[in-house]
């Protein structure tokens, strides 16, 4: 399937996709979890903020995704976010030297990594 051949704009794929996907969650939401969610923004204002952010950001990287796999082919666009991911794994090592949970082999995390 040639995604370039497509009608449909990218905004307009990415609205219906994240539009259904809002009704699903939204109906979850209210069968499983409403109450206590409501409950919890109620006393937590600041996380409606945070879920604000989060919302956008998810969005974007997600747009900025299907942008790259019109432009450019799906394996230039998986090339990118696997090159993301472990440009964020590296930095997260140098970043926060105190936080990985490695030995001073690297060769024992591989045969008995920690949990």
């Amino acid at each position: 399937l040639n995604t370039k051949l497509l009608v449909a704009q990218v905004n307009e794929n990415m609205l219906y996709t994240n539009a259904l996907g809002a009704v699903i969650v939204l109906g979850a939401m209210v069968a499983y979890e409403g109450a206590e969610a409501c409950t919890y923004f109620a006393e937590n204002p600041a996380a409606i903020a945070l879920l604000l952010v989060r919302s956008v950001t998810f969005w974007m990287g997600a747009w900025l995704y299907t942008m790259l796999v019109k432009h450019f082919g799906v394996v230039a666009a998986v090339a990118v976010t696997t090159a993301r991911k472990a440009l964020t794994v590296m930095l997260s090592f140098a970043l926060f030297p105190g936080d990985n949970p490695t030995t001073q082999n690297p060769k024992l995390d591989i045969i008995n990594p920690k949990p």
